[in-house]
């Protein structure tokens, strides 16, 4: 039973499409302080003396949590199964504690961003930010004022259900999610040991210390759907997600720095964009990833059009139940 743990301990996990847009933090403290997340001072021409900035005082700190997994075992029960089911048990324990431990982490702090604040004071999703945004708001959508938390109406249906989906994008200084390991899962376990005999039983458990955090909110959109759309009106919300993205300003470390858009270079693909959403829109994204040509009913008419598709493989997609 112990070399069955080992074993499974050593194997390595393939990791889950979400992590492509974390970025992974060692992390040697209980509670980690990112005190340089505010963005770099803009490039421009040089005026015959240095244009000195001053970091902005951003205090983000990050506390690791403990987590842990066990269960017990009667030792005639080990001795009585023939088919191997707890050896099975135990590689199981194992595997949750690799890849599906860390992506539900990562995807349930993604979901209450909308609550939980990041590195600029604000919340991770807001209608506007303390650092950052833009000017204008985004056809098509309510309630926005230069943030990344955008409101689409849909007409297709009037049933009042509402549908989410985050677009994530790669940053090559910091992704839009963070995940920071104190301590890697550890196996341990009394078995074989005079206190084990004498209970007649084994306990086995596993330990780890981590946590999941915020990046750069300007590198992820949520989009909140009001009613359940229509391939064409999802496609429509996808694009007000990518004109946010587009329109992201960076905070200005001296008022003369030219203005800096992030993603106004950014090409669209699966290798540099990711879109997590909610159980209701699982089946309309995979229409709006997979084909190219979609078809559309006229008014007054049984015939239809067929219409292309601008994000047909753009990105890849996520679904989590967390985001319902």
């Amino acid at each position: 039973m112990r070399a069955e743990f080992l074993n499974s301990m050593e194997g390595a996990a393939e990791p889950a499409p979400i992590e492509d847009w974390v970025t992974p933090v060692p992390s040697t403290a209980r509670i980690e302080n990112y005190a340089w997340m505010t963005p770099a001072p803009g490039i421009s021409r040089y005026q015959g003396y240095r244009r000195l900035a001053q970091m902005s005082p951003v205090k983000y700190s990050v506390e690791n949590l403990e987590y842990d997994g066990a269960f017990s075992v009667s030792l005639r029960d080990v001795e009585d199964d023939q088919v191997g089911g707890y050896k099975l048990r135990m590689r199981d324990l194992v595997e949750k504690s690799k890849t599906p431990f860390k992506s539900r982490l990562i995807l349930q702090t993604l979901a209450a961003g909308k609550s939980t604040t990041c590195f600029d004071g604000s919340n991770f999703f807001a209608t506007s930010h303390n650092i950052g945004g833009y000017a204008t708001s985004i056809p098509g959508t309510s309630g926005n004022t230069g943030g990344n938390l955008l409101g689409v109406t849909a007409a297709a249906t009037s049933d009042g259900l509402t549908h989410r989906f985050v677009m994530l994008v790669k940053d090559s200084v910091l992704n839009p999610m963070i995940y920071q390991t104190r301590k890697k899962p550890n196996f341990m376990t009394d078995a074989g040991t005079p206190q084990s005999s004498k209970a007649k039983k084994a306990d086995f458990w596993i330990d780890l210390e981590a946590a999941a955090a915020f990046g750069y909110w300007w590198n992820a959109v949520m989009v909140e759907i009001t009613n359940t759309p229509s391939v064409l009106e999802l496609i429509g919300a996808v694009d007000c997600a990518r004109q946010a993205l587009r329109r992201f300003e960076l905070p200005k470390a001296l008022v003369t720095d030219p203005t800096e858009y992030p993603h106004e270079q950014l090409v669209i693909s699966p290798k540099t964009a990711h879109v997590v959403c909610s159980v209701g829109l699982e089946t309309l994204f995979d229409r709006v990833v997979t084909q190219n040509l979609l078809g559309v009913n006229q008014a007054g008419s049984t015939s239809g059009l067929q219409v292309n598709n601008a994000y047909y493989g753009k990105f890849s997609v996520t679904t989590s139940n967390h985001l319902n």
